[in-house]
Parts: structure tokens; C-alpha cells; sequence
């Protein structure tokens, strides 16, 4: 599984970047952090980028996500302080620290290898944030919208009984579970429409308690997807509905 690593210039900000990131990913995924000059100190520190790269090394490879212009650079000192064969499992990523970080946690933990946990993090479009009920665009080149309602294709309309809705940990669980599923799977609320195996679209739906959302599944193993995700939704994503 693909490992992580956070390098900011303030060490509170790289560790509740990790603890948002590792609740969403059901803590399958090793997240390591490198903030600060050191715990105190704002700056980087090309041992503790190093210290942290070794420690999510994995494999199948490190994504590495950073704030600012001199975590760059400070980042590439330490990875070339790392042998060959690991320095080609390193990757550095443009997307935004917080979104992008959440998003490849998620994308890591369903397993995915290290370029699609990269394309998820950059994927994420910041101006949903700002802009109440803006859908997160991804383009048909970067993730085509699943092609649902012919052939072997199911639904289900339930309504969201926990309190978050489809909104972080929730959200996440659902992608993780339609993630294991081979049929195509959307997720409808409104008008607006989601692939369930993108965190950036459900996230976009907005989707609250209280809330009906209809499920459609299509493929070889729709019937199996539906009752799984049902079942999610049914048990308030282990929430407590009162």
C-alpha cells in the first residue's frame, strides 16, 4: 500500500493534516509528517523529510505532499539523500496539502498504486470550499463519469439517517466499500450525480442527514454492491443516529 508523507513549515499544522487524513483512511495508511524546524520552529528540515520518507516507504512507493517553495527544495535534498532503487519509488505531488492529502488517504486505502493516489489528490478543486453547493469538476480525460442505467443495472433510494451524512469519515467509507465492487456505481441526490468510488465527487453532492440519495449499480456484481452499500448507509456509518 502506497505510503504518505506530509512536509509543512509548522509542525501543528503537518500532524492535523495526519489526523484528519488517517480517521478518513480507517487507518490503513501509514501517514508520516515532517512540520517544522523542528516541533516548536517554523522552517523545514531535511532530516526529518528524510526521517518520515523512510518511515512511510513502502513498496509501492511514497507520495509526498508540501506547503510552501522551500519544502520543495528541502524535500529533494532528502530524497537524493535516499539510495536508487527507493528514490524511484518517490513522488511529489502539486495538489493542495490539506484536500490533497485527504483524498490520496483515501485512494491509498482502497489500494490503489502510487500514480492514481497522486491523480486523487490533485484532483481535488479547493473552490467547492468557497463557493456553497459548487460541484468539484474532474475532467473525462482525468476520471470518466460511469456510464450507468443500461444493461445489468439496479438502485435503491435511502435516506441518510446519521448525523454527517456523506461528509468526511462517511464519505470515505462509502468509496472504500463501492472501491470493492466490480460494477459501476453512482450515487444521485437532486439533480447532481457521483462516481461512489471518487471521494472528490461524493463529497461534492453535499449530501446531509436527512437527505435521499438513490444508488444505481451496474455489472456482473451490481446486486452484491447495492446490499453492501445499504447496509453502510442502514448502520449510520457506525454513527449514532440520535
Amino acid at each position: 500500500m502506497v505510503g504518505i508523507v506530509v512536509v509543512s513549515h509548522s509542525h501543528k499544522l503537518a500532524e492535523g493534516i495526519r489526523e484528519v487524513a488517517t480517521q478518513m483512511a480507517q487507518n490503513k495508511v501509514v501517514i508520516a509528517t515532517a512540520g517544522g524546524l523542528d516541533e516548536s520552529t517554523i522552517g523545514t528540515n531535511v532530516e526529518r523529510i528524510l526521517n518520515a520518507i523512510n518511515k512511510a516507504y513502502s513498496p509501492d512507493g511514497v507520495l509526498v505532499l508540501m506547503d510552501l517553495g522551500s519544502a520543495v527544495l528541502s524535500t529533494k535534498m532528502a530524497i537524493e539523500m535516499l539510495p536508487p532503487e527507493k528514490q524511484r519509488k518517490i513522488l511529489l505531488s502539486e495538489a493542495p496539502i490539506v484536500e490533497g492529502t485527504i483524498s490520496a488517504a483515501v485512494e491509498a486505502s482502497i489500494g490503489s498504486p502510487l500514480e492514481k493516489v497522486d491523480t486523487a489528490a490533485r484532483q481535488v478543486v479547493t473552490k467547492a470550499k468557497v463557493e456553497e453547493n459548487a460541484p468539484l469538476v474532474e475532467t473525462e480525460q482525468q476520471r470518466p463519469e460511469p456510464q450507468v442505467g443500461e444493461g445489468n443495472t439496479r438502485s435503491i433510494e435511502i435516506t441518510l439517517t446519521n448525523e454527517l451524512g456523506l461528509h468526511a469519515r462517511p464519505a470515505a467509507m462509502l468509496v472504500q466499500q463501492a472501491s470493492k465492487f466490480k460494477s459501476r456505481i453512482q450515487i444521485e441526490k437532486d439533480d447532481r450525480k457521483a462516481n461512489a468510488k471518487s471521494i472528490v465527487e461524493v463529497l461534492s453532492l453535499g449530501a446531509e442527514r436527512g437527505d435521499k440519495i438513490k444508488i444505481i449499480a451496474e455489472g456482473e456484481d451490481s446486486a452484491e454492491a447495492l446490499k453492501s452499500l445499504e447496509e453502510l448507509v442502514k448502520s449510520n456509518f457506525g454513527e449514532d443516529a440520535s
